[in-house]
């Protein structure tokens, strides 16, 4: 188990679906995440998570893909490995990192985005990227 030091107040479950071929896969417009700081992100890979809420496969290419999020018009994270963001014990290993946090930022969602390194495997469809969300409404 990995032990996170950072309070947090708040979850949410987002899904990023894709029903066709893209560069970039945006996340959907998510009212709840609109005003909030965002505290700490975690992506779950298809061995964790089957489905999402809306019965779409989780996307097997993850380890080729990014995350890119925009606050206040600024992509203050690029390009981190969506591997990078796993914090559960897969194939027999743990993720040395831990939960990844931030220092309480608003993330614009609908702006942030995953994407496919060039030459990486593509998506089949229908499937999706599935995030967990941890917020605060106040900032510590």
């Amino acid at each position: 188990m990995t032990y996170n030091t950072k309070p947090f107040e708040n979850y949410q479950f987002v899904s990023i679906q894709m029903q066709s071929a893209q560069g970039r896969y945006y996340f959907p417009d998510l009212p709840n995440l609109r005003n909030v700081y965002t505290t700490a992100l975690v992506y779950y890979p298809p061995n964790i998570s089957y489905r999402d809420v809306n019965g779409f496969t989780p996307a097997i290419n993850y380890q080729s893909c990014y995350l890119t999020l925009n606050s206040n018009g600024e992509e203050f994270v690029q390009k981190l490995g969506l591997i990078n963001l796993i914090p559960f014990v897969q194939y027999a290993t743990q993720n040395p990192q831990g939960y990844t946090t931030f220092p309480n930022v608003k993330i614009q969602y609908q702006k942030s985005y995953v994407e496919v390194a060039y030459g990486g495997t593509a998506p089949t469809f229908p499937s999706c990227y599935q995030f967990g969300v941890y917020y605060s409404k106040n900032p510590r």
